[in-house]
């Protein structure tokens, strides 16, 4: 069972896969640190002498690994 307070989270999914997702989102905790990493390097990074292909293969590739934690 589960408590009332978390119940009142997931009452208005209409899948239960729906709401586990989101009960896991809210739960998981990830690593603060590394979440915090990953997210100074997108928000640092830059063009440079990366042709677009290139600098966007990078940023999708950091972005992917945000998506992952």
């Amino acid at each position: 069972s589960i408590t009332d307070s978390i119940v009142k989270l997931v009452l208005w999914f209409d899948k239960a896969l729906d709401a586990w997702k989101n009960l896991y989102k809210r739960f998981s905790q990830g690593d603060i640190f590394w979440i915090s990493d990953i997210l100074e390097d997108i928000c640092m990074f830059q063009q440079g002498n990366l042709d677009v292909s290139k600098c966007f293969t990078q940023l999708k590739v950091l972005w992917d690994e945000y998506d992952t934690l």
